[in-house]
């Protein structure tokens, strides 16, 4: 976005302070997708976005060969479990958003996957809902008769006001108009209805830590990175509240991030671990080997419940409420 003056502004707060944190530095460094990009931030509201435009074409192309899901096989699906305990607790594990939704209401999931979520509140008496890019997920949504939308979220599909609570985990940060997709999610809550949103904390410890090798950035997937000022900025707009704002980030996320630092390839290839095209050296074959014995000594776990106790975890939740 540009001001009159043709300055980039802040596309939520419409702040004018829009600084290049990394220039032409982040990549897919996952599943190789070709380009460099780089990262602006807001000093006003300490949002970053991704300064690129893709079209329809491009993102589609992108999805498609490039973050394969199509190797789920129907015979493996399983409804997500409740959970509760110290386990729990030490696993991170209420950091999704659809775990803070009560039982018994309507309730949309706004990139539900594979239908675990469905599943688990279908089971708790939920009248529920779905909304899935993959195709793939029909499958699922057939043969257990769940209520899914294939495709792009599109609020003139449902009632205005028409659900209790909107969920979207790991959703918005791919969003290329996250107020579009908020203003969707207004239109179709009941007043006093709520969202939950969960995505990467990109002003948490781990991020300032790692820098541009922060596992979250996630380039060109992640177009954009909230802060609680950015998303309260943008909840306003939409005619929603920002009612709470934490972080719950799960214990494995630091564990992904170690196997990371030893899997990062160059610019415009798959990384090992992540796609079964990467190739990686010899130490990192022993990294792959040896991080997850030490992940079990659970002192991973214990450094995420510490962060996440300084709210500088890397995962977000928010819990946003309709006036």
């Amino acid at each position: 976005m540009f001001d009159a003056a043709g300055k980039k502004i802040c596309p939520l707060c419409s702040g004018v302070e829009v600084i290049v944190k990394y220039e032409n530095a982040l990549y897919d460094d996952r599943y190789g997708y070709r380009g460099f990009y780089s990262l602006l931030k807001c000093r006003s509201c300490r949002h970053g976005w991704l300064d690129a435009k893709f079209t329809s074409g491009e993102l589609e192309k992108l999805y498609t060969d490039f973050y394969p899901r199509s190797g789920f096989k129907i015979e493996d699906y399983r409804p997500a479990r409740p959970v509760s305990g110290f386990s729990a607790w030490l696993d991170g594990a209420m950091r999704s958003a659809f775990y803070h939704v009560p039982a018994g209401v309507r309730v949309l999931d706004i990139g539900c996957g594979f239908c675990d979520t469905l599943g688990y509140h279908a089971a708790r008496g939920c009248d529920v809902y779905g909304v899935e890019a993959d195709a793939n997920a029909a499958r699922v949504a057939e043969k257990y008769g769940f209520k899914v939308h294939i495709g792009l979220f599109d609020p003139r599909i449902y009632e205005a006001g028409f659900f209790d609570y909107v969920t979207l985990d790991q959703v918005i940060e791919h969003a290329a108009d996250p107020l579009e997709m908020l203003s969707g999610v207004s239109k179709i809550l009941k007043p006093g209805g709520a969202a939950i949103i969960s995505t990467p904390n990109s002003n948490g410890l781990l991020a300032r830590i790692f820098g541009k090798k922060w596992l979250h950035w996630h380039a060109p997937y992640h177009l954009h990175h909230f802060s609680r000022e950015s998303m309260a900025a943008a909840a306003g707009k939409c005619g929603l509240e920002l009612e709470r704002a934490f972080t719950l980030t799960p214990s494995e996320w630091i564990y992904y991030q170690q196997l990371h630092l030893f899997v990062r390839p160059e610019e415009g290839r798959p990384a090992a671990y992540w796609s079964e095209r990467g190739r990686c050296g010899v130490i990192a074959k022993i990294a792959l080997k040896l991080l997850p014995y030490f992940h079990k000594t659970r002192i991973n776990h214990l450094f995420t419940r510490a962060v996440d106790a300084a709210g500088a975890g890397d995962n977000f939740l928010f819990f946003l409420r309709k006036a």
